[in-house]
């Protein structure tokens, strides 16, 4: 994960997001609401830790592929082969 990617999503922090972890298929996979309170590296310095409140959190490893869009921001794990997406809320 390059500090380019790392400053794209520091621009979701105190925003109303979208979250969704899913493995291949964007399409019908569900999006749920959040809103990432802080980001730092978890202790060891393997992950990047999108914290939700002061205890709950998402690890997303630093060593992931990261592509983002104005409006999303998506990872891919290779070990676990799955994919982390963030997004700005849609309102309908």
């Amino acid at each position: 994960m390059e500090l380019e990617a790392i400053k794209a999503l520091l621009s979701y922090v105190s925003e109303p997001v979208e979250l969704a972890i899913y493995e291949k298929e964007v399409r019908g996979i569900p999006w749920m609401s959040q809103r990432i309170k802080k980001v730092k590296p978890c202790p060891d310095c393997t992950h990047l830790r999108l914290y939700f409140d002061d205890f709950h959190f998402l690890a997303v490893p630093f060593n992931s592929l990261v592509s983002f869009t104005n409006d999303t921001w998506t990872t891919f794990d290779a070990d676990s082969r799955l994919y982390y997406g963030i997004r700005k809320e849609r309102l309908i």
